[in-house]
């Protein structure tokens, strides 16, 4: 009994091995580029995107959707060479930070940042603003500034967006809970 209960140890151990194996070169062997898609990236659950490529002007226009149930025209900022695409949260994607968490041969980072992370939800057409740092006030205005120059819209228009800007308990504790919306915008939070 205790022999085939060894030899059925060591085959389960041999399939384990073997497929982790397999998981390992699944994920972490880069997919073969087809000639002249070197500027692109493939990213595994949500088609290609162009993280690598830098930015540049565009004219290209896409609808996005308003508290109202109504849709505004933008500028395209998903293929704008700077949005990067979340592989872990399909259509999800960060305009400005990073993921905070990194994958092979994947980008991980958009738009430089360090005060503040912007992401879109596509499904839910909605952009979450994370302040990081403090003064939050002055990361808020930040990120507002960014959003303008990437949306290609005025201030008043960001307001009518379906958005959330927060912060953590750890980046400032009075401001941790609830929407603190735009400085701009009807209702916003006064921040220091």
């Amino acid at each position: 009994m205790n022999r085939k209960f060894l030899i059925l140890a060591i085959l389960l151990i041999l399939i384990g091995i073997l497929l982790a194996g397999f998981l390992v070169y699944k994920y972490i062997t880069p997919a073969p580029q087809p000639p002249g898609s070197q500027n692109q990236i493939t990213f595994p659950s949500s088609g290609t995107g162009t993280g690598n490529i830098p930015p540049g002007p565009s004219t290209a226009q896409m609808p996005v959707g308003t508290q109202s149930g109504n849709t505004i025209q933008v500028k395209d900022f998903i293929h704008n060479g700077e949005t990067i695409s979340d592989v872990e949260n399909t259509g999800s994607y960060l305009l400005a930070g990073s993921l905070g968490y990194c994958l092979p041969n994947i980008k991980c980072t958009a738009a430089t940042s360090t005060n503040f992370n912007i992401g879109f939800d596509s499904k839910a057409q909605a952009f979450t603003i994370a302040l990081l740092k403090e003064p939050i006030g002055n990361a808020r205005h930040e990120a507002e500034q960014f959003l303008i120059s990437r949306l290609g819209i005025p201030a008043e228009e960001l307001c009518s967006l379906n958005y959330y800007v927060g912060t953590t308990y750890f980046v400032n504790e009075s401001y941790d809970s609830g929407n603190l919306g735009f400085s701009f915008c009807p209702g916003a939070t006064k921040l220091p």
